[in-house]
């Protein structure tokens, strides 16, 4: 298992969102590299459950601090997406064991998270799509094409109290900061304020968590100063946005 020494340098382990890629994750990377070691974890999104992603998670996590000659002076996660339920979902299938006495000084950062589940992906679903039954299979029809048969599969079909109880809740120990955008353009398929694709309101996690919210979209996000700005600030310890606890 990992060594217990503390080396000088913290670890950042980066998750892309679904149907995204490594790549996506680069520019943050590069801004991370200079402070942090940076683990930027690829996964096929449509090619698994989220149960099973999260797994994948543990076992690079794990395998990475294996090979450390000293534990990292912490572990940090920033998420695009669909990353931050893979995250989650690590967390509450073991991964907080892997960190064992050094989960207290591990960070999260989740840019637009749909942890209440997708309404623009559940808006496909053939009982959302409004027309004769013909339609309403043809675009369903199409929907299971693009998103798959395992994690898109979940979000397509699952609302949020399956989200809720498959993703359980990140240790209170770990302090996390969401960034949501509200840049989106009106989408009927969304009944809030959104980035385009995750409406505000999915992006409440079920636990107290700081929030950070901007005039952007879903994936200029990753490419934003601005929020760039914020995850180096947060990584480093510093309070970012607003103290927020969800909704009773």
């Amino acid at each position: 298992m990992v060594r217990t020494a503390t080396g000088r340098r913290g670890l950042v382990v980066l998750l892309h969102g679904f149907l995204g890629a490594r790549l996506q994750m680069l520019p943050l990377a590069v801004a991370l590299s200079s402070q942090y070691d940076v683990l930027n974890f690829g996964y096929r999104s449509r090619a698994a459950p989220l149960r099973e992603h999260s797994e994948g998670l543990i076992d690079a996590v794990t395998t990475h601090l294996e090979r450390q000659n000293v534990f990292p002076s912490s572990v940090n996660f920033v998420s695009h997406s669909f990353g931050g339920l893979v995250v989650h979902r690590a967390f509450a299938a073991g991964l907080g064991a892997v960190l064992g006495d050094h989960l207290s000084s591990a960070r999260c950062v989740m840019i637009a998270p749909p942890v209440q589940g997708a309404a623009l992906a559940r808006a496909f679903h053939r009982d959302n799509v409004a027309g004769p039954q013909v339609v309403r299979d043809l675009v369903h029809g199409a929907a299971r094409v693009v998103l798959g048969s395992h994690a898109g599969y979940e979000l397509l079909m699952k609302d949020e109290q399956w989200f809720a109880a498959q993703l359980g809740r990140i240790p209170d120990q770990v302090q996390v900061l969401v960034v949501a955008g509200t840049g989106g353009r009106l989408n009927p398929l969304i009944a809030d304020e959104s980035d385009g694709i995750v409406g505000k309101a999915e992006s409440i996690l079920h636990r107290p968590h700081y929030r950070k919210e901007l005039r952007l979209t879903h994936n200029l996000m990753l490419y934003s100063p601005s929020v760039i700005s914020c995850i180096k600030d947060f990584l480093d310890g510093v309070e970012v946005g607003t103290l927020t606890k969800p909704p009773k």
